[in-house]
């Protein structure tokens, strides 16, 4: 995904709190980085993000990819990441997922 998606002002620092740019900036690129964007105001905070990123392959959480399937997991597809279908028991406990 870090071929096609970078963070930049338009793509994502210009849309989160000015904390959520300092907190991917210190992720990303370290507390050294952060730091002196503390007391920029937030225009000039992405411009130094975008800057502290060049060269990052930073991604948001959401980005990011998930833990590939164990090899040992289930092939009738009945574990844990199954779909119910009719007629399957679905235990009253289930997880319920929320979807935004």
């Amino acid at each position: 995904m870090t071929k096609w998606w970078r963070a930049t002002g338009p793509t994502y620092f210009n849309h989160v709190w000015k904390a959520r740019i300092l907190e991917v900036v210190t992720e990303a690129a370290g507390a050294n980085a952060a730091s002196p964007l503390q007391a920029l105001k937030k225009e000039a905070a992405v411009s130094g993000a975008e800057q502290a990123l060049a060269g990052v392959a930073w991604l948001p959480g959401v980005l990011r990819n998930r833990e590939p399937a164990h090899a040992d997991a289930a092939s009738d597809e009945t574990g844990p990441g199954a779909i119910p279908m009719a007629g399957d028991d679905v235990p009253a406990a289930a997880e319920a997922v929320e979807v935004a």
